[in-house]
């Protein structure tokens, strides 16, 4: 999108995401789904604090709160002349959605259509696409060894693809409408506070680079599933190469 972004821009996106989802005739959903989590996945969306619009919305609000002077921050209770605004509601992250609410047995089931999906794409589940992934991941020429062949299985278990098949579109659905909510800024959903302490507040996001200590759903280490959906990609692997 060129030019300055603005929230109506944003919006628009949005709903064209959802009326992507609604169609009811789309020839590969999961790719759809996939095409969708990696825009949500861009900074406009992800980090909306690091746009012009969103300084220029924040920069309002804090020349309307120091119209009368100083302000106290309501944590501390410090005089400040540059408070920060701090959120104190985020969108859940998707992938712990999916944690969250995907069922054990639903997704063990649905392993062995997504294999045999995944063989009928020309580029899933051959000898030419592992040695392109291996290749562009350690730029070096495939051996075929197993910790190979394991960087492959869970590059391809952790991909948008898999985690727009394995995920149900209400789910996705939800998530856009809270993607939404973090754009439009309710005054609900943040306050302002001196920089000491929204430095404090964002130290163990900034630490662990998450927002949840729930696993994240075919990406963390921690995630059960992730080794199961991988293992099953070796096997029919194994048998292809």
């Amino acid at each position: 999108m060129k030019g300055r972004i603005v929230r109506e821009q944003l919006y628009s996106e949005l709903d064209l995401q959802i009326k992507k989802l609604h169609n009811p005739n789309l020839r590969d959903r999961a790719k759809t789904k996939k095409h969708i989590l990696r825009l949500l996945g861009k900074n406009k969306f992800k980090k909306p604090y690091q746009s012009a619009w969103w300084r220029d919305y924040r920069a309002a609000k804090v020349n309307k709160l120091l119209a009368s002077g100083k302000c106290e921050c309501p944590e501390c209770g410090a005089a400040c002349c540059s408070p920060t605004l701090q959120h104190v509601w985020h969108p859940t992250p998707f992938r712990v959605l999916c944690t969250q609410n995907i069922n054990d047995q639903d997704f063990i089931s649905a392993i062995p259509e997504y294999i045999e999906l995944q063989e009928k794409k020309k580029s899933g589940l051959n000898a030419q696409e592992y040695k392109n992934l291996i290749y562009h991941r350690r730029k070096t020429n495939p051996t075929f060894e197993d910790e190979e062949i394991m960087t492959y299985a869970y590059a391809k278990a952790s991909s948008n693809y898999a985690l727009g098949y394995f995920s149900s579109d209400e789910l996705l659905l939800f998530h856009i409408e809270e993607v939404r909510r973090h754009i439009e800024l309710l005054d609900k959903d943040y306050k302002f506070v001196c920089k000491g302490c929204a430095f404090k507040e964002d130290k163990p996001i900034i630490d662990s680079g998450k927002l949840s200590d729930v696993p994240y759903f075919l990406l963390s280490e921690g995630c059960t599933r992730r080794d199961l959906l991988a293992q099953a990609i070796i096997d029919r692997l194994a048998q292809n190469l």
